[in-house]
């Protein structure tokens, strides 16, 4: 520092008073000097350094204008105006850059000066690089200053602490001395790049600290210039993320163990904003409940998703749940395609990024509440078949003796005509060889009166008439005891031909007034190892619902529809099929024929369970299939494929012989 400005003029000195007077007397020398003496009055430039004349009892104020011009980072010389020893001595215990004295030549002016510039720039210099010092090691995260070469000519205590060694040790090595050749070779890389582009640099590396552990370290890097705009070197500080990052993948990990267990109890996660009742985020399982895709979802008002209560009473908006908590209740969620699915909802709250969020967690229970159906009709079915059960015993004591006996006067009553046909003749034989006419006049009244040949011709015919019914009830009652035998929680052989027989002898007032049943059954069919009591409810709610669109079609007219029922093997699956004239399926309707609650019968004839519960007997419990083809207007048939199943009874009875 030498005190000149940017045009190579010294710059300028500015001459003040502790208290008696301005030493305007050094201004011309300092002119001569080539420094440009500045006016206190006009401001403007600041000096390069200032001089204060100091009178005997101005040492305070003197004192208390070094400390101001200090403060601006000025020199201060003291212009003592007397010798005195004592005086001079009291001047210079206020630590002033130069210490001046008349008589005073040029020369030494001008020597005090550049001392003074020199001394104050070297100082000021050493303060700051020691305020830099401290303030790097005062951090805690690692700091460095490197050459162009990568020497580092300047590291913190954290970097000291992290390798290892002593800040004296560090300095003047590489990276590449320090570290592994890859990490060395990456960290010169990186440092030809800042020193050619400048800028501000970040990257990541893994590095062993001193114990030998791996940290992974973000580091952000500068180039400093000199005054001529040249690169002097790099300063960088590191940060370790090290437990910042096992931190955030534990939360990953976390994160994902929670995303597998929520997918894999497939629970349908809504997020949203409780202020404005807007869907902000959606997980994939929700998407595949809702039939929508997750743009379509966010963003929309929670209200625009379908729901409703366990009613089917439709829930307008999701106002309730900011109202009351919800914890597991039953809704109903209809999809775009008109299928609606039972769920369980619950709500809880939770910060979810800085903001308060509502959480739905919903569960689909369409496999729950099939099952729920499936045990209410078959406690319903195991009620109704002991019920019925016990009135078939009750009824066939009586049928059978009402049999018996209309077997038994059926044969009385032959014999009885043949004995007064025999009776008849010889009457009139003897009456005629007597001559008895009136003998023969009376048989004749006899028989007109007790009308003999009607009794003759028509008795036998009404006994007949008597033993075929009472066998038609007699077969009805063995119907019944077999449809509502209870069966058990294992498959068995079953004659499925027979018991498509049963049922539609069961269910002969289902059918009988619209329409006609055709059996068309393949005797030779081996049986079928299925559950008994399962299989007749699937042919018995086939059965119905066949009649019942039937019935609806010829419903005002004296015609009666068609009913035919098939039963094939088709490799190595048993095949029913149930084709009806009835009026058919609609297009709208078609995908959602097995779902539950699902009806086009009017409020009271159908529950909208029978299909659903037929699908989940033949495909889930049979491990079956269960298809139909309808043509609007002309009738439907539903077809029902299970295997036979022979390889898997004769497995399980090898099994037991073991």
């Amino acid at each position: 520092m030498d005190g000149r400005d940017d045009d190579g003029v010294r710059a300028g000195i500015l001459l003040v008073a502790a208290g008696s007077g301005v030493p305007h007397e050094l201004a011309p020398t300092l002119v001569a000097l080539g420094y440009r003496v500045l006016d206190p009055a006009a401001g403007g430039d600041l000096p390069a350094a200032v001089i204060v004349a100091v009178a005997p009892g101005e040492i305070p104020a003197a004192a208390a204008l070094t400390r101001e011009y200090h403060s601006q980072g000025l020199p201060v010389l003291y212009y003592a105006l007397t010798g005195d020893p004592e005086f001079l001595s009291a001047l210079a215990a206020g630590q002033p850059q130069g210490l001046l004295c008349p008589p005073l030549s040029p020369p030494q002016l001008g020597v005090a000066l550049d001392a003074a510039l020199r001394s104050f720039g070297e100082s000021g210099l050493t303060s700051r690089l020691a305020v830099l010092k401290s303030l790097m090691d005062a951090a805690v995260n690692p700091i460095y200053v490197q050459d162009t070469q990568g020497h580092y000519i300047g590291i913190n205590r954290a970097f000291e602490a992290f390798l290892g060694v002593s800040i004296q040790s560090a300095l003047g090595l590489t990276a590449a001395e320090i570290f592994s050749d890859e990490v060395g070779e990456f960290l010169a890389e990186k440092d030809r790049e800042i020193l050619s582009r400048g800028g501000v640099q970040q990257f990541e590396v893994a590095l062993e600290n001193a114990s030998g552990r791996e940290r992974h370290l973000v580091f952000h890097r500068a180039r400093f210039d000199d005054a001529d705009g040249l690169a002097r070197g790099i300063v960088g500080v590191a940060t370790d993320v090290t437990d910042s990052k096992r931190v955030e993948k534990d939360l990953r990990n976390e994160q994902e163990v929670l995303r597998r267990i929520l997918t894999g109890i497939r629970a349908g996660i809504f997020i949203i904003d409780p202020k404005t009742q807007i869907v902000v985020d959606v997980n994939a399982t929700a998407e595949d409940l809702c039939g929508r895709s997750r743009e379509d979802l966010v963003g929309k008002p929670c209200g625009d998703i379908a729901w409703s209560d366990s009613e089917g009473r439709p829930l307008a908006t999701c106002a309730v749940l900011v109202e009351r908590n919800i914890l597991n209740e039953e809704m109903r969620l209809t999809r775009p395609d008109g299928r609606t699915l039972p769920v369980i909802k619950t709500v809880v709250t939770a910060p979810r990024r800085g903001e308060l969020r509502l959480f739905e967690i919903v569960f689909d229970i369409s496999e729950r509440k099939a099952l729920e159906r499936q045990l209410a009709v078959a406690q319903k079915l195991e009620s109704v078949g002991e019920l019925a059960a016990g009135i078939a015993h009750e009824i066939n004591t009586p049928t059978q003796y009402i049999g018996d006996n209309l077997h038994f006067l059926s044969t009385a009553f032959a014999g009885l005509g043949q004995a007064f046909s025999r009776i008849e003749a010889v009457a009139r034989r003897l009456a005629a060889d007597s001559g008895d006419t009136a003998a023969l006049q009376e048989i004749e009244a006899a028989r007109g009166e007790a009308d003999v040949e009607f009794l003759l011709d028509e008795a036998p015919r009404a006994l007949e008439q008597s033993v075929e019914g009472v066998g038609r009830v007699t077969a009805i009652v063995s119907a019944m005891k077999k449809f509502s035998h209870p069966g058990g929680e294992e498959k068995t052989a079953v004659d499925l031909n027979a018991a498509v027989e049963n049922t539609v002898i069961v269910a002969k007032n289902e059918w009988k007034y619209a329409s006609d049943v055709t059996l068309e059954l393949d005797r030779s069919l081996p049986p079928v190892f299925c559950l008994p009591g399962d299989f007749n409810q699937v042919i018995l709610n086939i059965l119905v619902n066949a009649a019942h669109a039937v019935a609806e079609k010829v419903k005002g007219t004296a015609e009666k529809g068609r009913i035919t029922i098939r039963t094939e093997a088709d490799g190595e699956y048993f095949k029913l099929s149930v084709a009806d004239s009835g009026v058919g399926i609609s297009e709208a309707n078609r995908r959602k024929i097995f779902d539950p609650f699902f009806t086009t019968k009017e409020v009271g004839k159908g529950t909208g369970q029978g299909l659903a519960i037929t699908h989940n007997i033949v495909v889930t419990k049979h491990g079956g299939t269960i298809d139909f083809d309808s043509v609007p207007g002309e009738g439907s048939t539903f077809t029902v494929r299970v295997p036979f199943g022979v390889q898997a009874a004769l497995a399980d009875a090898q099994g037991d012989d073991l």
